[in-house]
């Protein structure tokens, strides 16, 4: 009896390191950083407590496909000129404006009469008929072309960018590692002002318990650049382990990390979440850098370091996601990947205000988690 006890405590306590390994592998996937850097993280003695207060928001409408790319400025093509009857015409355009006058005005010409004669001949009329005709004409012509030109620039010139109003995206999540995972991920987006906050949720095995969860959090301010990181912080749950949580401060000089150390900041500098959010500025009001091998760069803050990292541009593709099939950008990263470094590429969406159809995190062939959208983002009204 006591040998059958032992046998099954034995078992369980196999059991339980077994768990206790793949939760940790698990956990490393969820990094954007080398594996080494995990068992770091999760040996600091004092986790650090969250101070960032969480914006709320309230989405009321799904975003829908657009029919052509947000921030690209379709080409104008001017309408061939045709006779429009006097009583239809529109008193608006300097054009328009231009044709009521000279309609509405008889044209002044000047006509040399020969020094002999006091009366205008029959020749002298006709040649006087065709001149005002002429000048007519030439008056018009003038006055669209000079309406057309002033016109042409503002048509030519793309809209202003606009920060887009807080928006949620919903991600189902499968991936491998000895076998396959699932779950679920979101990304939020909020916005207040000037004030920004990105949230990134990842969640490893059934919604109600998850074996491991981890949120990413930043905030920070929106200028002419794009996004000015503050406060970045993470969050990690794991099933038979206290929660830990790691936290990096910026200033325009240094940064914070979560291990002590302060660094100096890059003037682009981003963090792990709000890096995403970042890259739909840059390829929303820089569209040359869409085209196929053009790089973004920046310094990327991880809890404890900042590295120079790119991302290439890649080919426009058909994406298949629980909303339909989407086209979308592949957005791959071009830092070259040390043992055990998590990379994450995207594929970022034209007709759907640029944003993540598809998030995709690697270790290597056989480890990776893969997000694909699960439903159309909902946003709140502007």
């Amino acid at each position: 009896m006591s040998r059958s006890r032992a046998q099954t405590a034995a078992s369980a306590g196999r059991f339980r390191r077994s768990l206790i390994g793949t939760v940790a592998v698990l956990i490393a996937l969820l990094l954007h950083g080398g594996a080494w850097q995990v068992w770091q993280e999760m040996a600091l003695e004092e986790a650090q407590p969250a101070a960032m207060q969480r914006l709320q928001a309230s989405y009321t409408t799904m975003v829908a496909l657009s029919a052509a790319p947000l921030g690209v400025a379709r080409p104008t093509v001017p309408a061939p000129a045709r006779a429009v009857p006097r009583a239809t015409r529109p008193a608006s355009g300097a054009a328009d404006l231009a044709r009521i006058e000279i309609e509405s005005t008889p044209p002044v010409v000047a006509v040399a009469l020969p020094a002999s004669e006091s009366e205008p001949t029959a020749s002298g009329v006709l040649a006087a008929s065709a001149s005002a005709s002429a000048a007519v004409q030439t008056a018009v012509a003038e006055a669209a072309e000079a309406a057309a030109s002033a016109s042409e620039p503002a048509a030519s010139q793309p809209k202003p960018f606009t920060w887009p109003p807080s928006t949620r995206l919903n991600y189902r999540l499968l991936g491998n590692y000895r076998g396959q995972v699932d779950g679920s991920a979101q990304v939020e987006w909020l916005h207040q002002g000037e004030r920004y906050q990105v949230h990134l949720d990842i969640a490893i095995g059934p919604s109600f318990a998850p074996l491991v969860s981890r949120r990413t959090s930043s905030e920070g301010r929106l200028n002419a650049t794009g996004l000015v990181p503050q406060l970045y912080e993470q969050e990690t749950r794991a099933l038979l382990a206290s929660p830990r949580r790691a936290v990096v401060r910026f200033d325009e000089r240094e940064t914070l990390l979560a291990n002590g150390k302060r660094v100096q900041t890059p003037a682009d500098v981003q963090d792990v979440a709000s890096q995403f959010i970042q890259l739909i500025y840059l390829y929303t009001t820089r569209p040359e850098l869409r085209q196929r091998g053009q790089t973004v760069e920046f310094g990327l803050a991880l809890p404890n370091r900042i590295d120079r990292w790119s991302y290439e541009a890649g080919d426009v593709s058909p994406q298949q996601t629980a909303a339909g099939t989407i086209e979308a950008l592949h957005v791959k990263p071009r830092r070259a990947a040390d043992p055990g470094d998590i990379t994450a590429e995207m594929w970022l969406a034209p007709r759907l205000q640029w944003l993540p159809v598809r998030i995709r995190m690697q270790q290597d062939a056989e480890t990776y988690l893969d997000l694909t959208l699960e439903r159309l983002p909902e946003q709140a009204s502007p």
